[in-house]
């Protein structure tokens, strides 16, 4: 009733990419910070969910694959290719891209003051500028797609984005990671704190993006999102991949053993 529509959560687990879908994101033994010897692949079009309690790796994870922090050893391939990245900058522009979504939209995310259309295509400016300058109808018009894919109103582009609602803040940063052109996607806790119809939308193009063959590597504090979002879902503890299940062995009973570090059926502390 708040939304206006249905907001109903699919409940089946999202179907398993087969294992021989062409790896996009791979992690070899990577430490810095809490991380210990992380390890894991992403492959294309899958989603994968990364679980964990507040202070277990999950923020060195992300920082670390960006280009935020550097690492201790270990290291990342993009499309098989390592990959030394020293910025989220570089990370675009590295084989087929690696964009990365913030955790704090207020102070990592959003540019207030801009309107919403400049914020999205911030990313691609050079490309749209013409005799390097950028006309606020260009900045509209190349956004406009991609806002409808996230589900933000064409009217709020022209509006100043921190005027808009958290939500559809959120809605235009995940439009700007996805302009990018990246097809690799790093998203840190996508919907906190937005609305139930706003996570619709997000859930709706994060599984879109990877039906077009895509790939998402996603952490989220919602056990929820983890089992309807995810192909697969890791669980970090002490800065280790502790355990890690797929289709319907993802669920809210196990992955709270396993946050805790009691996972049933873990060999050398992965659950199959």
């Amino acid at each position: 009733m708040m939304v206006g529509r249905s907001a109903r959560e699919t409940t089946a687990s999202q179907p398993l990419v087969a294992d021989s879908a062409p790896v996009a994101l791979s992690v070899r033994g990577l430490s810095g910070g809490i991380l210990r010897d992380v390890s894991f692949d992403v492959r294309r079009g899958e989603i994968v969910g990364i679980a964990a309690l507040e202070g277990q790796g999950q923020r060195d994870l992300f920082r670390t694959m960006i280009g935020l922090s550097k690492a201790k050893s270990g290291g990342i391939e993009i499309d098989g290719v390592p990959a030394q990245i020293a910025s989220p900058g570089a990370a675009l522009h590295f084989g087929n891209g690696l964009a990365y979504l913030p955790e704090d939209r207020k102070s990592e995310g959003i540019f207030a003051g801009l309107s919403t259309a400049s914020n999205m295509v911030l990313p691609i400016i050079s490309r749209i500028a013409q005799g390097g300058v950028v006309w606020p109808a260009s900045e509209r018009r190349i956004a406009k797609k991609t806002a409808e894919a996230v589900e933000l109103q064409e009217r709020y582009l022209q509006f100043k984005i921190d005027e808009l609602s958290g939500g559809n803040q959120q809605k235009a940063l995940l439009a700007r990671v996805m302009m990018t052109g990246a097809r690799t996607l790093l998203l840190f806790d996508p919907t906190r704190g937005v609305d139930v119809g706003t996570k619709q939308s997000i859930y709706e193009a994060i599984r879109k993006f990877a039906a077009d063959g895509g790939s998402v590597l996603f952490y989220s504090s919602e056990l929820p999102e983890l089992v309807h979002l995810a192909h697969r879902c890791m669980v970090l503890y002490g800065g280790r991949v502790f355990a890690e299940y797929q289709g319907d062995a993802i669920d809210e009973p196990t992955i709270v053993g396993a946050l805790i570090g009691h996972a049933a059926g873990a060999v050398n502390g992965v659950a199959a």
